[in-house]
């Protein structure tokens, strides 16, 4: 086999392989669609009725999401008392919060 058909054919076999991974990389992406993992603080103690409905609430969003979404139930106050709790949502730290406001840490939220 002569060097000019040696040549010829391993430009075609690059063009052939370039072509294919341009092909490839321009599909939609076959990875699962993004999860998160959310926490939420509720400061009732197991098994009362806010621990109840908070679970089953966490239940229902991973049902309903197909498992996209899945939350962790802090319970009785783990994470903190209201105020701490409170302050972790408004800062980010976590994503839920099954609780009431209080005017003390905002006059604004008196709303009686």
């Amino acid at each position: 086999m002569s060097v000019k058909k040696l040549s010829v054919m391993l430009l075609a076999i690059c063009v052939l392989m370039s072509i294919s991974l341009i092909v490839v990389a321009g599909q939609p992406s076959f990875a699962a669609e993004p999860e998160y993992q959310w926490r939420m603080s509720q400061i009732h103690p197991e098994g009362s009725d806010y621990d109840i409905r908070a679970k089953e609430f966490a239940r229902k969003v991973f049902e309903r999401t197909n498992g996209r979404i899945k939350i962790d139930v802090y319970s009785g106050g783990v994470l903190g008392d209201w105020t701490e709790v409170f302050e972790m949502v408004m800062r980010g730290t976590i994503e839920v919060a099954l609780q009431q406001s209080n005017a003390n840490f905002d006059p604004q939220l008196n709303l009686a």
